[in-house]
């Protein structure tokens, strides 16, 4: 299992998350996904859960650490985008663990 690790300390605003998400899944000779797919939860999640739409394929865990130093608004993206991530899995060998430290 892959593990994809995250940090949040400079991450100001919600975009910087889901550039770091985006960038760590996707192929990078392709165009960025963010383009393809847009910036929300939802987005993010049918990009992790749909076969083939991610160059990174699961099984993966994607670990994010220094949230505590984040900015409230993207503390608040970071943990919704978590909990629907986990709960919405499925089948689907992914997760994202969050360190609130």
């Amino acid at each position: 299992m892959h593990t994809i690790s995250l940090d949040a300390s400079l991450w100001t605003n919600p975009t910087d998350f889901y550039n770091a998400v985006y960038d760590a899944l996707g192929d990078p000779a392709a165009l960025p996904l963010p383009h393809q797919f847009g910036y929300s939860v939802d987005a993010l999640l049918e990009v992790m859960v749909s076969d083939g739409m991610a160059f990174l394929q699961p099984p993966y865990v994607i670990r994010i650490t220094g949230l505590a130093l984040a900015s409230e608004t993207v503390r608040r993206v970071v943990e919704t985008a978590a909990t629907l991530i986990n709960k919405e899995q499925g089948d689907v060998e992914m997760s994202m663990v969050v360190d609130v430290s």
